[in-house]
């Protein structure tokens, strides 16, 4: 463990643990040669190494970010399918985010408000596997079109999944990205 206090504890993993690990997940998760990854945590770190061996094993393309620092630009240059990390990473976006539209204009705040109630209320529709009507979708298609799309894009707009590991995610962040 990274622990700053007592001794250090740890358990030896194996290649044939991780990648027992991932013969399920792989197809659960759909992932294939089409797919882009972008890896930034020290290969070190269980997530990271876990997650990797999955896109390798599904053949996806696996890219290594420059830097922590570089990881915005690297999101927009090598535009992910998958993507795997520590909450951190998800709170810090979202905060940029919400930092933006702080900065907006009211009207910009409304419609993002707005967006984010019908992002909300067509997640836990899709999540109770409820039905979802018509002027849901119609109102979710069109907060994607004005507010999702947008925040999508500065990801490299195509992430078909995302993987939070090593901690707790917090539930609105991951409703957040689920929107």
């Amino acid at each position: 463990t990274s622990g700053t206090t007592g001794e250090p504890k740890g358990a030896m993993l194996t290649h044939g643990n991780m990648t027992s690990n991932c013969v399920p997940l792989t197809p659960l998760f759909g992932i294939t040669s089409k797919d882009v990854a972008l890896s930034f945590l020290p290969l070190s770190h269980v997530l990271e190494r876990q997650s990797n061996f999955c896109m390798v094993i599904g053949g996806a393309h696996v890219y290594f970010a420059e830097s922590v620092e570089a990881v915005p630009n690297n999101l927009m240059e090598v535009r992910p399918t998958l993507l795997a990390s520590v909450p951190r990473l998800f709170e810090k976006i979202k905060a940029k985010v919400l930092d933006k539209v702080a900065q907006d204009s009211a009207l910009k705040q409304h419609v993002f408000k707005w967006a984010s109630d019908v992002g909300t209320e067509f997640l836990d529709a899709k999540q109770a596997k409820a039905p979802v009507n018509f002027g849901l979708a119609l109102r979710h298609q069109a907060a994607d079109g004005l507010v999702f799309s947008k925040i999508r894009e500065r990801t490299g707009g195509r992430l078909r999944i995302c993987i939070s590991g090593g901690a707790p995610l917090a539930a609105d962040v991951g409703k957040f990205f689920g929107m």
